[in-house]
C-alpha cells in the first residue's frame, strides 16, 4: 500500500500484491487513536483509490478483497 497525501481534505494511493495492481478492493481509513472508520473507498482497475474528506490525523489503512485483508500503517495525514 502506497499513500500520498494530497491537500488538506484528499489522500490517495495505490494498491499491488506481488508488483501487480489490486482491482476492487475495498479500502478503509481507521483512526489510530479511535479505531473508528473514517474513510471507504473501492480500488479502480489500475488498484488506485483515493479518500475526500480525510481530516488530518493518524490512519491505518486496511484493504480487503475476498477473503484476503491487510493492514499498514499508521500514516500520517498532514496534508
Amino acid at each position: 500500500i502506497k499513500l500520498d497525501a494530497g491537500d488538506v481534505v484528499s489522500a490517495s494511493g495505490v494498491v499491488t500484491r506481488g508488483g501487480q495492481p489490486v482491482s476492487g478492493a475495498q479500502v478503509s481509513a481507521i483512526d489510530a487513536s479511535s479505531e473508528d472508520v473514517t474513510a471507504l473507498a473501492t480500488t479502480n482497475v489500475a488498484g488506485a483509490f483515493r479518500f475526500d474528506g480525510l481530516t488530518l490525523g493518524k490512519y491505518v489503512l486496511q484493504v480487503r478483497q475476498g477473503a484476503l485483508t491487510a493492514s499498514a500503517g499508521p500514516f500520517e495525514h498532514r496534508g
